[in-house]
C-alpha cells in the first residue's frame, strides 16, 4: 500500500500481523491525523489507515475536491491500484461517513466489498445534517464553535481562520450538496456511533442508516457532543473493536466455508 507523504492514505503505526484494515475518513475540515490516537490504541490484529483529503497538511498545494462522490472515486482508484488484499472495515466521522458510504458501494460493485461500515456522528445519507451555505464567515465560525472540535482561541486567530475556513466551506459544500443515489442497500453490516449530546445528529436520524444495509444495523450512543469520538475514545474503542472483530470473523467464515468435524 502506497503511504507516501503526498498520497491519499496514511498509516501511523506498523501492524505487520494485522488481518483487518480499518480505513478511516475524516470530518469536514479534518485531516488524517485526527485518527492518530485511535491508531495508537488498536491491537496488533487491526491496522488503522486514514485518508488524507487534498488541500490540507502535506497536500496543501493540491486543489480541494468539492464533491463526496468525487472524493470516493479517487479514494477507490487509490485502493484499486494496490495489490494488498487485507480485508477492509470503513470508518467515517461526520462528512467522512458519506465518503465512506460511497466508497463501500464502489468497492462492493467491483469486488467483495468491505466487511463492514462504521458511521460516526452522521445522520442517514438521505437526511439533511444542516445547511451552512448561506452563513457569512462570522456566523459560520459561531456555528463551528457550537459544534465543537475547534479550540475557541484558534477560531479567534485570523491567520488560522484564513487557512482553514476555505477548506471547511469546501467540505461542508460537498456534504450539503450530496444526493444519495437510488440503488440497493449495502450487503455489509452498518454500525452507527453518535454523541448523546450532539444537537445536530439526533437518534431518529441516525436510525435511518438501517435502511441502507440489508446485512444488519446497530447503533450506540456515547456521552458527549459531535466530537465524542475523540473525547470518549476509551469507551468507543471496545465497541468499535467488537464490531470489527465480529464482521472480521463473519468474513473469514465466508471465505473458508463451514467448519468440518
Amino acid at each position: 500500500m502506497n503511504r507516501g507523504r503526498r498520497g491519499w492514505l496514511r498509516r501511523f503505526h506498523a501492524r505487520g500481523g494485522a488481518h483487518i484494515r480499518l480505513l478511516c475518513f475524516p470530518h469536514a475540515g479534518g485531516t488524517a491525523n485526527s485518527f492518530f490516537e485511535l491508531s495508537s490504541k488498536t491491537p496488533p490484529w487491526v491496522e488503522v489507515v486514514a485518508v488524507q483529503y487534498p488541500g490540507r497538511h502535506d497536500r496543501s498545494g493540491e486543489p480541494l475536491v468539492p464533491s463526496v462522490t468525487a472524493l470516493a472515486e479517487r479514494v477507490c482508484a487509490e485502493l484499486w491500484a494496490q495489490t494488498d488484499a487485507t480485508p477492509l472495515v470503513l470508518l467515517g466521522h461526520s462528512m467522512g461517513s458519506l465518503v465512506a458510504y460511497e466508497v463501500a458501494h464502489r468497492l462492493s460493485d467491483r469486488s467483495a466489498g468491505p466487511l463492514g461500515l462504521v458511521v460516526s456522528a452522521a445522520v442517514a445519507p438521505d437526511a439533511r445534517f444542516r445547511d451552512t451555505r448561506a452563513l457569512d464567515d462570522a456566523d459560520l465560525l459561531a456555528d463551528l464553535g457550537a459544534l465543537g472540535g475547534f479550540d475557541d482561541l484558534l477560531l479567534r486567530d485570523p491567520e488560522f481562520v484564513a487557512m482553514v475556513l476555505p477548506i471547511i466551506r469546501n467540505d461542508l459544500w460537498a456534504s450539503e450538496t450530496y444526493q444519495v443515489p437510488d440503488r440497493p442497500p449495502l450487503s455489509c453490516p452498518v454500525q452507527a456511533l453518535y454523541g448523546a449530546d450532539d444537537a445536530f445528529v439526533l437518534p431518529d436520524r441516525v436510525a435511518g442508516w438501517s435502511r441502507f444495509t440489508d446485512a444488519g444495523f446497530s447503533s450506540h450512543a456515547f456521552d458527549g457532543g459531535h466530537f465524542f469520538l475523540d473525547a470518549r475514545r476509551a469507551e468507543v474503542l471496545p465497541v468499535l473493536l467488537d464490531f470489527v472483530g465480529r464482521v472480521g470473523r463473519r468474513g473469514l467464515s465466508a471465505e473458508t466455508g463451514p467448519a468440518r468435524n
